[in-house]
């Protein structure tokens, strides 16, 4: 035997097979309420660790994908880019 837990090779958030979603879900919340009650808040937040944090990963963005170069079509017309970059251009 490795000395590993039985199911530490799987990831922490992948699905268990043969549990309902429900009751996966229930041991979900049992272990965050757990978890609450063992941490501070404050380092809770710190960590960011917080469903609230969560929430965030879900839906963010990474910067180094917002500052990706976005690729050009494969026939662009030119002549809406010029009229576009002219319109937005600032003059002074």
């Amino acid at each position: 035997m490795s000395g590993r837990a039985e199911g530490a090779d799987r990831g922490m958030n992948e699905p268990q097979t043969g549990v309902p979603p429900l009751q996966a879900q229930r041991e979900r919340e049992r272990a965050q309420r757990r978890v609450n009650e063992a941490v501070e808040p404050e380092l809770m937040a710190r960590a960011m660790l917080r469903p609230e944090d969560d929430d965030i990963r879900a839906v963010d963005l990474p910067e180094r994908l917002q500052m990706a170069p976005v690729p050009l079509p494969d026939d662009p017309d030119w002549h809406a880019c010029a009229r576009c970059a002219a319109a937005r251009a600032c003059y002074f």
